[in-house]
């Protein structure tokens, strides 16, 4: 996975009317695990990690990497957001030369349902297009993953193709739809892609979400989905929001 690109990180803190997205900080560290540990959270993600693995694998400063926001409500974390370039050798791409930005987020199960992933997400967006101007953010879920479609639609995010991956169906999208360098073709899709609309026409074909503030493991087991999505498998990138 390459670097975000020129951006200035660490950014002040994102203040929303209800949540700060801010860089992590060491009293984080027990979010990060039970984000990771959480049946819930990683439904569509491949799975809870052990939560003995994660006490020895997870830093005691975690998350430290442009692009990811902890999302803070009334100064607890409660999830985060991430905004990683997509790996060109993976599936699902709107460049020609690859390197999409791709957003995953995750939160914890008592913060789904109150629109926080929707406001935490939308920031971040707003963030990226101010720091990279005129660069589409791309998104993937299972289609299976009601919570994440549902946001990715909240968002603005407009249906690029659906595909199969490790056996189950996948949806790419790419926000916003607004730019020139669109790829109009991509491994069996055929893309009619103007200023500000588009319309899809595509075969299926796998795609995968990757998510990186993840400790490292095997790239087999990751994807997006729940009130989650980013690289995993199943990543945007997702769990349950």
């Amino acid at each position: 996975m390459t670097e975000l690109g020129p951006v200035t990180w660490p950014p002040a803190p994102i203040t929303t009317e209800r949540l700060v997205l801010r860089e992590s900080e060491a009293r984080d560290r027990a979010a990060f695990i039970e984000l990771f540990a959480s049946p819930e959270v990683r439904t569509y993600l491949g799975g809870p990690r052990p939560r003995d693995e994660l006490e020895r694998a997870v830093p005691d400063l975690p998350g430290r990497r442009p692009g990811l926001f902890v999302v803070e409500l009334d100064g607890v974390m409660i999830g985060m957001t991430t905004l990683d370039r997509r790996d060109a050798e993976r599936p699902g791409h709107v460049l020609p030369d690859a390197g999409e930005a791709e957003l995953g987020y995750m939160f914890l199960p008592e913060a789904w349902g109150c629109g926080y992933a929707a406001e935490a997400c939308a920031a971040a967006l707003g963030w990226f297009a101010d720091a990279l101007p005129g660069e589409p953010v791309v998104l993937c879920t299972q289609t299976a993953n009601d919570r994440s479609m549902r946001l990715a639609a909240k968002l603005g995010f407009t249906e690029v193709q659906r595909f199969e991956e490790w056996g189950v169906e996948q949806w790419f999208g790419v926000w916003p739809l607004v730019t020139p360098r669109l790829s109009p073709c991509w491994r069996g899709a055929v893309c009619q892609l103007s200023w500000g609309r588009s319309s899809v026409t595509s075969r299926r074909r796998p795609a995968f979400l990757s998510w990186a503030g993840e400790p490292k493991r095997s790239s087999r087991a990751r994807t997006a989905g729940g009130l989650a999505a980013g690289p995993g498998p199943s990543p945007a990138r997702g769990g349950s929001v």
